[in-house]
């Protein structure tokens, strides 16, 4: 007899630990409170974290979506997160940037669902075309259920040279795939180097990026 292969759960994790000082003034005047840009109701009565959490939850059930939040915004977690499992709220002991706030959440789901694959969401995203946005995330999964030793990130076709996002040059698509390879990546380049990246096809990097846990913390091949 064959033995049956232990199915993969999607984990999600929701990165909401940012202090986004570059723009607290101006949100703390535009939506009040303290500025944090998660917690600002930038669009609607809703927080950007709202949204983007009833956006994964489209994908994801609410027991297996982890979000990770910083020790310092625990009143607008406490007021915003309430309805949310308390085993699932990750308070980052000190900002250690990305990395490890990908990094501890991860241990959190390797330690519950080992073979968990695992959507990962910036938490102040302004999504218009949501059924989109989740066809695009449902897609990435597909891919990693097929090709588990990749890392698949998601890019976003720009409409301007914009100096301030991260920008991905894709290579040629693999046949049989569904996704491209990364050739390099652009971090908030300058202005001739984002108009060279626009007119290379370049993409804007959303950040947004799906993978199996086990993969995560190995060298991995990113599409």
């Amino acid at each position: 007899m064959m033995k049956s292969t232990p199915k993969r759960h999607l984990w999600g994790i929701v990165l909401a630990a940012g202090e986004g000082t570059r723009v607290r003034e101006f949100l703390a005047q535009m939506c009040g409170g303290r500025g944090i840009k998660q917690f600002c109701a930038v669009t609607g009565r809703r927080s950007m974290l709202q949204h983007t959490l009833d956006r994964v939850e489209r994908l994801i059930p609410r027991e297996r979506i982890l979000v990770v939040v910083s020790t310092e915004h625990r009143a607008e977690v406490e007021s915003q997160l309430a309805p949310w499992p308390t085993e699932n709220i990750i308070f980052q002991p000190a900002n250690r940037d990305t990395a490890p706030g990908i990094l501890l959440p991860l241990a959190h789901v390797s330690h519950r669902d080992p073979l968990a694959n695992v959507a990962i969401f910036p938490s102040d995203h302004c999504i218009q075309h949501e059924a989109r946005f989740i066809r695009a995330v449902s897609c990435a999964v597909a891919e990693v259920e097929r090709f588990p030793q990749d890392f698949v990130l998601l890019g976003m076709a720009p409409d301007a040279a914009e100096e301030g996002y991260g920008w991905i040059e894709p290579s040629t698509r693999d046949e049989g795939r569904t996704t491209q390879g990364v050739q390099r990546f652009g971090e908030k380049p300058d202005p001739a180097t984002t108009h060279a990246l626009l007119s290379r096809g370049a993409l804007w990097n959303t950040f947004v990026c799906v993978a199996w846990a086990p993969t995560v913390c190995n060298p991995v091949k990113v599409h």
